[in-house]
């Protein structure tokens, strides 16, 4: 009785979500407004949140008084001088385009809310952490024991060895110039230990660092789409500092925080090693990108307040980690670190701009040109079209038997493409979703023979062949990382992706518990595969969790290094072959292997002590890898995620079934509540021409600059000379001579005034 009441209260929800959805897709006020009528209202504090960008204010060339006493010139170039005081290894770098010091310690003229420990840490090149021989865990600085410092002037710059006295452990640390850039390395291989073990390490944390207010600007943070921290006085309500992995949190480890205080990021992924500093926006910032290190490395980022008095970001490298280590069944144990230290370089790029592109758009620029270098964007098209998302089949328990419910045959992908292109939706990319035997969730990691509810060998090569004629790519999405407990194809002995302290790592959709896959057993998966994608006429494929980037001690201990080179091995075996793939929310190192990015997200997480969200990695992206919004048929600011799309360059998603949703009650797919096609069809068209009209004339396009005009009016200016006024308010806009309708954009092109 329990259980079928429970059924009854999910189907009335499930259908007044649905209900609600589809007419709120319906609502003749849905549309974006074209009447330029003014239209008297107040406006929405939405727009002034962390989650939009406030308009920058007018700010006055920022005075400098430095003080070069106890600092020697080491390197200079056409670009940069380099200073460094020999006792901590602090730096300062001027900028001689602009005349502006960049410094990483502090002022010896000036008296600071500081204690000893850290005015030892914010004047030192470099902070370590280790755990003593007995036990304990202790903190040093160059400057907080007498550290011994070897420092010789070479080519460019200077090396220094460093003995840290207390902890008897040493290292080199390299500084050179190179045109714009200083390059910060530290060898892994001078690194000396002894009793104590060496856990983490910061280098130069408080370079470019502002003691509360004293100098307008913002930390630029990859975090979602992209965040700054604007420096404030002090941030209310903002008690713990940031701490976020690169690529993610290492899964090999038991999720133990570094520090009690830690936050660790649960929403967005850090899918690029950098983060930047500006003092005065269009004045003077640096762009700092870990080259080598960052996937053993957590970003870190202290509002003013927060231990200190300034703001300032930093990197922190994980020597070692820590992890529960159970005693029993009971899960009893202790919390104990790595016996063997991570083994990496590290290597940062700091790049020193000044004017235009001292702010969080020209920063993203010096990126993508830096990915332009390494030719990582060599053959990639940005090409206007719709991402529709289908689902064909899902697998659903039973009381006695298992059932597999057919949402969408891959025969009726041709019916409602030829609907769409009537209606002048033409251009589209197509993923096909749950073709695998057995539905989407359950059965993976095998994927093969398809499932026959919803395709045959004719059905495919027939639909596949239509798509071809029409331009229309058809992905077949697949996962690598997912193996189910119940399914075959893999031992859960030898196959399966284990931590440090031999627990399975291991995951759930809704009701249907996973484990991860070795990395090793995740390739000889992908090899089998090819054979079968060549058989079946498969050219495009949408990979899932390809940035899912996790240590693993089953048999050979592999590193989250060598993961990630195991799927760029991966990611190439299935260029060699012919397929173009689309990934979602990949990592930086897969941008090579990215035809298209999927589920793009257009908001930052939202923490307190972030103050705006911007289009970072949009910015890097534009014009060369096209990317794609999450899927509107789930948003719940229909126009404002529109718009926000057409501001961020976004192409729009929709997830569809031919069969109604309801049929997913209890299903691995029972929250996807509205997707209908029926329900759907006259939004696809609305969005794909609006969207089309602000977009097409950008495509291929790069992003140069972004301006805030008011709070909800947005301009984005391209290389090509368009730009795009973005009004989100519910009043008319006026920008120069051009006025823009509540709740829409005007698309302006090159020379228009």
């Amino acid at each position: 009785m329990f259980k079928s009441n429970k059924v009854i209260i999910s189907l009335v929800v499930i259908v007044l979500c649905a209900l609600s959805l589809t007419l709120l897709a319906n609502d003749e006020e849905k549309p974006i407004i074209t009447d330029s009528s003014p239209i008297k209202s107040n406006q929405s504090l939405r727009y002034e949140s962390i989650q939009y960008t406030s308009k920058e204010p007018e700010i006055d060339t920022i005075d400098q008084s430095i003080s070069f006493v106890g600092y020697e010139k080491v390197a200079e170039n056409n670009q940069l001088v380099l200073y460094v005081e020999k006792e901590s290894l602090a730096i300062k770098v001027e900028n001689k385009q602009s005349g502006y010091v960049f410094e990483s310690g502090l002022s010896p003229d000036k008296e600071y809310n500081l204690n000893t420990t850290w005015t030892n840490q914010a004047q030192s090149a470099l902070t370590i952490d280790y755990q003593a021989a007995d036990g304990g865990n202790e903190t040093e600085s160059i400057l907080s024991e007498s550290s011994e410092v070897t420092l010789s002037v070479i080519d460019d710059g200077f090396e220094a060895v460093v003995h840290f006295s207390a902890s008897d452990i040493s290292l080199a640390l390299e500084v050179t110039l190179e045109n714009d850039d200083i390059i910060v390395h530290i060898p892994n291989e001078k690194i000396s230990e002894n009793e104590n073990k060496l856990v983490t390490l910061m280098v130069y944390p408080f370079l470019g660092a502002v003691e509360k207010d004293a100098i307008p600007g913002y930390a630029v943070i990859p975090d979602g789409s992209g965040a700054l921290m604007r420096f404030k006085e002090e941030y209310s309500g903002v008690s713990n500092h940031f701490s976020a992995a690169f690529y993610g949190e290492d899964l090999g480890f038991s999720r133990q925080l570094q520090k009690e205080t830690d936050v660790i990021n649960e929403t967005n992924q850090l899918s690029l090693p950098l983060y930047g500093i500006v003092h005065g926006v269009s004045q003077n910032g640096f762009l700092n990108v870990i080259e080598s290190g960052a996937p053993f490395a957590h970003l870190l980022v202290y509002p003013a307040g927060v231990s200190t008095d300034f703001n300032w970001i930093t990197t922190r490298y994980n020597y070692r980690y820590s992890y529960f280590q159970p005693t029993n069944q009971n899960m009893e144990g202790y919390n104990t670190i790595q016996e063997d230290r991570n083994q990496f370089d590290i290597t940062e790029r700091i790049s020193f701009v000044e004017g235009e592109r001292a702010s969080y758009t020209g920063l993203a620029n010096i990126y993508q040109d830096k990915l332009i270098e390494q030719n990582i964007f060599e053959d990639k098209e940005d090409r206007f079209d719709v991402r529709l998302e289908f689902l064909g089949s899902e697998h659903k328990p039973g009381l006695l038997f298992d059932s597999v419910f057919e949402m969408t045959p891959i025969s009726s992908i041709q019916t409602m493409v030829t609907q769409l292109e009537n209606e002048g939706v033409t251009d589209i990319f197509a993923i096909y979703k749950g073709w695998f035997d057995g539905g989407l969730t359950s059965t993976l990691p095998e994927k093969f023979p398809v499932e026959n509810k919803v395709a045959t060998d004719d059905e495919i090569e027939e639909t596949l062949a239509f798509l071809k004629d029409l331009d229309i790519p058809m992905y077949f999405h697949t996962d690598y990382l997912k193996a189910y407990q119940n399914a075959g194809g893999y031992s859960p002995r030898q196959d399966v992706a284990r931590k440090i302290n031999a627990e399975t790592i291991n995951g759930t959709d809704e009701d249907y518990n996973y484990v991860y896959l070795s990395p090793e057993k995740s390739k000889d998966m992908l090899d089998s595969d090819l054979l079968e994608y060549e058989a079946n006429g498969i050219q495009h494929l949408a990979i899932d969790h390809a940035s899912a980037l996790y240590s693993d001690f089953n048999n050979d201990y592999i590193t989250r290094p060598d993961h990630q080179e195991i799927w760029n091995d991966m990611l190439t075996s299935v260029e060699e072959q012919g397929i173009k793939t689309a990934l979602y929310k990949p990592n930086d190192y897969l941008f090579k292997s990215t035809e298209r990015y999927l589920d793009m997200s257009l908001y930052s997480s939202g923490y307190f002590f972030t103050t705006d969200t911007v289009p970072f990695l949009q910015t890097v992206l534009k014009g060369y890898i096209p990317y794609y919004a999450p899927f509107s048929n789930f948003n719940a600011n229909g126009t404002d995620d529109l718009l926000r799309m057409i501001e961020y360059g976004a192409y729009p998603s929709y997830y569809l079934t031919a069969a109604p949703s309801n049929l997913l009650i209890n299903s691995g797919s029972k929250d996807l509540y509205t997707s209908e096609f029926t329900d759907w069809k006259d939004e696809i068209v609305r969005s794909y021409h609006l969207i089309a009209e602000a977009l097409v004339p950008v495509q291929g396009e790069t992003i140069i600059n972004r301006i805030v005009h008011e709070t909800g009016l947005i301009e984005v200016a391209y290389s090509n000379g368009t730009a795009i006024i973005v009004n989100y308010n519910d009043s008319q806009m006026t920008v120069g001579n051009r006025t823009v309708a509540p709740k829409d954009f005007i698309v302006r092109e090159g020379g228009e005034e």
